[in-house]
Parts: structure tokens; C-alpha cells; sequence
């Protein structure tokens, strides 16, 4: 993946990631690539945290924009990148499906945020938003594995009370 950098102000790169301490990097130094919403410090982009050094130095300090997007290319300050390629990862985990089976089958209150945050991570992830897709899916995982707990406790209680009244009625000879 490329990335572009904020050195002393001006834009540089794109540069692969293997090779932007060499361009510069620092944990402070403002980063851009293609499906960030807003430049970042390397420091906040887990990607690049290999790449790091432990003691970070002194960043510009400045808030850059995005790129704006035109056609197929980003430009950034009417600058044409060099080389240019396709910001792509692997798409998250689409839990939908899952949600809303739990939402039918579990525990409907707790089912209906699931499908909400599934929804939002796949048109997160259509927006090219990786980080706030990974967050909603996290948070569709979480309010599933919730509602299918529920679900399953319930049904244990029905079964309690099924096989309660059952053992009562026997020993009553009700049926």
C-alpha cells in the first residue's frame, strides 16, 4: 500500500510503506492514503506501526486535507501523483446475515443494533472507511454474540419450566 507524507509542510510520495521511515517518517509525521478519511500522525495508523521507531520526534504540527478525488486518481494540491495504485484491503466479515437471524430467532432488542452496525460496516467499507467499518463490525459481533446468549438462556428457562410443569403434572396425574 502507498502512502503519502507531510514533510515540512509539503506533500511527498507516494511512497510503499517499507519505505517511508527512509522518506522521513515519524511517529508525528502526518499521513495520507487512499480510503483515510483525513491525514493522520503514522503514530495513529496501525498499519504503519512496524514500521515505527519507539521514540517518536517532533511533528509539523499542521491539519492537512484529504486529497480530493477526481476520476481514478487522488490529487492533492492540484499535483498528479506519479504512481498510482488502487487502495484495496480484504472487505471485514459481513455480519448481516447473522444479525439478522439472531434479531428473529434470539432476542430482537438487542438483535436490531447488530443489523444496524452490519449495515454500517458494509457501507463503510464500500466508502473505502476500513477503520470505521472494523469499528461497527466489532460492535455488530458484540450485540450478536449478546442476543444469541439471550436467545439460548431463554430457551433453557422454557425448558425448565416445560420439564417442571411436565414432572408435575405426572406426579398429579393430570394427563
Amino acid at each position: 500500500m502507498q502512502y503519502y507524507l507531510a514533510i515540512n509542510g509539503q506533500q511527498a510520495g507516494p511512497f510503499e510503506e517499507q519505505d517511508l521511515v527512509a522518506n522521513g517518517m515519524t511517529a508525528d509525521t502526518m499521513v495520507w492514503t487512499q480510503g483515510m478519511a483525513q491525514w493522520l500522525p503514522a503514530g495513529q495508523v496501525p498499519e504503519l506501526a512496524i514500521y515505527l521507531q519507539q521514540s517518536a520526534t517532533g511533528g509539523a504540527g499542521v491539519n492537512y486535507a484529504a486529497p480530493q478525488y477526481y476520476g481514478n486518481d487522488y490529487l492533492a494540491n492540484g499535483a498528479q501523483p506519479q504512481q498510482h495504485q488502487p487502495y484495496s484491503y480484504a472487505p471485514p466479515e459481513n455480519y448481516l446475515t447473522k444479525a439478522i437471524l439472531v434479531t428473529i430467532f434470539c432476542f430482537f432488542p438487542v438483535g436490531i443494533p447488530a443489523i444496524i452496525h452490519a449495515a454500517l460496516a458494509n457501507g463503510h467499507y464500500r466508502n473505502g472507511n476500513q477503520a470505521e467499518a472494523e469499528r461497527c463490525n466489532r460492535l455488530a459481533k458484540k450485540f450478536i454474540k449478546i442476543a444469541f446468549w439471550i436467545g439460548i438462556g431463554y430457551l433453557i428457562l422454557v425448558l425448565i419450566y416445560v420439564i417442571f410443569v411436565a414432572s408435575f403434572a405426572a406426579s398429579h396425574h393430570i394427563f
